[in-house]
């Protein structure tokens, strides 16, 4: 209640609170790893297949509401493109020596963000907690809408 005007003061609404609202680091970024060959490898890599210097050597489509696996090497990249249309690519990984390390979906966000984009890092779940992949390029870039949402995972 104002003192002054004997009304009721309108409560902050949960938009107002949560744009005032400090963030909790959970993982200092000064921290984390390194990545294995540094920034330049990974910008190098980011036109590998459009400068001819990668060589394609598996492609596979997925039919609409499907699902495929397939083993991508230490040190290989795969793509994934959508060529019908709009359409939902979700993506898991797992440790090839090891399938009981796996990729970990919220840790990785933690880590980085809830939107993941180029230069992330995918983490494999406790006790490992490694980088299984790294995202190279990231074509769709939807960005944020009015709300601060992202669009795009």
């Amino acid at each position: 209640m104002s003192a002054e005007s004997g009304s009721v003061d309108a409560a902050p609404s949960r938009r107002e609170i949560t744009r005032q609202t400090k963030p909790i680091l959970c993982y200092s970024v000064e921290s984390i790893p390194p990545k294995k060959g540094g920034d330049e490898l990974y910008k190098s890599l980011r036109s590998a297949v459009s400068d001819g210097r990668a060589t394609l050597v598996q492609s596979l489509e997925i039919p609409a509401c499907d699902a495929k696996s397939w083993k991508v090497p230490a040190g290989h990249m795969w793509r994934i493109l959508c060529t019908h249309g709009p359409q939902v690519a979700d993506m898991n990984c797992w440790s090839m020596n090891n399938p009981s390390e796996r990729f970990y979906s919220s840790k990785t966000r933690q880590i980085h963000a809830t939107h993941l984009s180029r230069g992330d890092r995918l983490w494999s779940n406790m006790p490992f907690l490694r980088p299984l992949a790294t995202i190279v390029e990231d074509t769709i870039d939807y960005g944020f809408d009015e709300d601060g949402a992202g669009v795009h995972d």
